[in-house]
């Protein structure tokens, strides 16, 4: 008679064959004793994590990834073929598109360090709720690529403990390049969009729009002084304004709206008697309003109020400089722009109280870049020497940028 044979042992089966004391063929829930009886049918929890043929591919997976991300941040190098994937795509895996690499780079940034570009007392707001806002206002995600581009390629967006750039030191002269012309791109983006919903102001669109314009005014200022073009501020003079005016379109019309929601501390930061305090000229205001004393006694006015706006801000608080941008009018902003000698020196000025913000990138660059650029416009002047070489002297002009 043949020996009977054995069968395997399991521990593995469902509960009700263990109870039966039958061999369970562990096919379920429901095994096909279970099926056949239409009887509940339960395994113990051990037995759903029971040994498999896939639990071995697991364990020796066919593959090996190898992604990673090259020095700019842009592109995926793969040697992995995915068990899913057509034969075609074996041979040739479609990397993913540079600009959505770049772009999650630079939200990256934005997030991590860019937001805080401004004021420690926004930088919660432009984390968070602005880029929410960007979602629905496509010309303030340019501008916000815009200047973290720009941030990244003035090499200040890096630090000891999470270099954003690369880990082998400052960005190559082609890097910079590259994240200029896409700060270049994104700004073009943005300008007809931002210029036209200006026309609208509303509710709705009013903190877009007032984000939008500070971030566009610190792009024109700092873009010049980036890169090839370094150390040629004439564009700078006069560009930001544009975007200067924007923010008084944005304020005048959507106060209301504005003194109720995130940027009501942007609005209401000093007050005026900060602006406007009778506070005795030093020495050197004293020297520059003497030199500002225009024949034409609008231009005159116009000058001297810049100059006592100004003047509070060295005294009283240092970052009142770049609300001293906005509130000294655009009557001082169109001096500027036409190339006025004395609005050119009270601007120079303004450069050496901008160059002070350390905590604020684009302020120091912008500042020291505004200062050196005028002392070489304004040097043939007569009896304009001490006061140019004062502002020199304040941003250093002898040490590197």
């Amino acid at each position: 008679m043949p020996r009977r044979r054995a069968h395997t042992k399991s521990r593995h089966g469902c509960e009700r064959c263990k109870r039966r004391r039958i061999k369970c063929d562990e096919a379920g829930p429901p095994c096909s004793h279970c099926a056949a009886r239409k009887a509940d049918c339960r395994y113990a929890i051990g037995g759903l994590f029971r040994h498999s043929d896939w639990s071995e591919q697991c364990q020796n997976p066919p593959i090996s990834a190898t992604y990673q991300i090259n020095q700019s941040a842009t592109s995926y190098e793969s040697g992995t073929n995915l068990p899913f994937a057509s034969e075609a795509s074996h041979n040739a895996l479609t990397p993913v598109p540079k600009g959505r690499m770049r772009e999650l780079q630079l939200m990256h940034v934005w997030s991590l360090k860019t937001c805080r570009s401004f004021s420690s007392n926004l930088s919660g707001v432009f984390q968070s709720f602005m880029v929410e806002q960007a979602f629905h206002h496509p010309f303030l995600m340019d501008s916000l690529l815009a200047l973290t581009s720009l941030h990244i390629a003035s090499g200040t967006a890096s630090s000891n403990d999470n270099d954003v750039n690369n880990h082998h030191g400052s960005l190559n002269l082609a890097l910079v390049s590259e994240y200029i012309d896409d700060a270049l791109h994104y700004q073009n983006s943005a300008v007809p969009a931002f210029s036209s919903a200006l026309e609208n102001i509303s509710p709705l669109n009013c903190d877009a729009l007032f984000a939008c314009s500070v971030i566009m005014m610190a792009c024109a200022f700092a873009a010049p002084l980036i890169g090839s073009s370094r150390g040629n501020t004439r564009e700078s003079l006069t560009s930001p304004f544009h975007f200067v005016k924007g923010i008084h379109s944005v304020i005048d019309k959507a106060r209301p709206w504005m003194a109720n929601g995130p940027f009501r501390f942007a609005i209401i930061t000093h007050s005026d008697d900060d602006w406007e305090s009778s506070q005795q000229d030093n020495e050197v205001f004293h020297r520059l309003r003497k030199l500002c004393f225009h024949g034409d006694p609008a231009i005159r006015n116009i000058l001297f109020h810049s100059i006592t706006l100004l003047r509070n801000c060295f005294a009283k608080d240092e970052t009142m400089a770049i609300p001293w941008i906005v509130v000294v009018g655009e009557d001082f902003a169109d001096l500027v722009q036409q190339e006025v000698p004395m609005a050119l020196l009270v601007y120079m000025y303004w450069g050496v109280l901008l160059s002070r913000l350390k905590e604020v990138w684009w302020a120091t660059l912008s500042g020291r870049g505004i200062v050196n650029d005028l002392a070489k416009e304004l040097a043939g002047i007569d009896g304009w020497t001490e006061a140019i070489q004062w502002a020199t002297e304040e941003v250093g002009t002898n040490k590197e940028n």
